[in-house]
């Protein structure tokens, strides 16, 4: 039973629940290519933008767990306790001890903590993705699924009940929500870029392009923003041959380079899209 009562009734369009969970999910570019010391020293993806995310994503009561809680964690209040996956000796019990509610992983870590811990991930339930010039980290809530009671005991964000609901078939209440969630952190950056994704997915392109360019806002040296974007551009010039769109898209795919320009998967995402590809997403 979801623990919280559903704010004020609103409106939003009825194709966004249904679109939005699985576009949060799909919407990846795992770019490569670079060691991973070098996004902790890029200026474009410090730990400021990352834990501002996390903490307009999650509850203030959430507790953070896995191999980058601690970088995500360091400019907001969440609490984290680092835990390492793939070791010789795993700790069976250790989520059973401790109040984790939330981990972040890259797919090697994801890879590990299903080996080590099958009955808990194979509930755990994805939230949103971070991408670095190097790998995309996933944000995982496993809450309610570790014997942990005060684990257990934690309240979803307006956000996690948003996706909760819209999982559920009860696209209203998502609705409400994610309503509530965005009036109350305008500034979060996963809204909005899978909110945009939706639009685009329903062909509601002027409301694409203002969420993805409003995620984009918030965050602005983001290489993956601007990978986004400029894929939204070139679907729209090729619907509709209008050149605007294709310069736009451009404009877009310089920044994605400047802001990771070592990164060979952004040259060749940015190739293949020129070249008709999809990377992220179709309608």
């Amino acid at each position: 039973m979801l623990m919280r009562l559903a704010p004020s009734v609103f409106s939003l369009p009825t194709w966004f629940g249904r679109a939005f969970l699985a576009l949060a999910v799909a919407a990846t570019i795992i770019p490569g290519g670079v060691k991973y010391h070098q996004w902790m020293s890029a200026p474009a993806y410090n730990t400021v933008i990352n834990s501002r995310d996390l903490a307009t994503t999650l509850s203030p009561e959430a507790v953070v767990s896995g191999p980058y809680a601690a970088d995500f964690t360091q400019n907001n209040a969440l609490r984290n306790l680092i835990h390492m996956f793939g070791v010789a000796n795993v700790d069976t019990v250790f989520f059973n001890r401790y109040p984790i509610t939330h981990l972040l992983m890259d797919k090697s870590n994801l890879n590990k903590a299903r080996e080590d811990y099958p009955e808990i991930m194979e509930k755990a339930k994805v939230l949103t993705q971070y991408q670095l010039p190097n790998r995309s980290i996933n944000l995982y809530r496993i809450a309610g699924f570790t014997g942990n009671i005060a684990a257990s005991n934690y309240i979803f964000s307006d956000y996690e009940f948003a996706l909760e609901y819209y999982s559920r078939g009860e696209i209203e209440l998502g609705h409400q929500y994610m309503k509530a969630h965005l009036a109350r952190h305008p500034d979060n950056i996963s809204a909005n870029l899978y909110s945009g994704l939706a639009a685009f997915r329903r062909r509601y392109y002027d409301d694409a392009e203002f969420l993805m360019k409003k995620a984009i806002e918030f965050s602005p040296n983001n290489f993956h923003l601007h990978l986004i974007l400029g894929e939204f551009y070139i679907k729209m010039y090729r619907k509709t041959n209008d050149k605007d769109y294709e310069e736009k898209a451009m404009a877009e795919f310089g920044l994605a380079r400047k802001f990771n320009p070592t990164s060979r998967k952004v040259a060749e995402d940015i190739e293949a899209l020129l070249n008709g590809k999809d990377t992220t997403f179709n309608e």
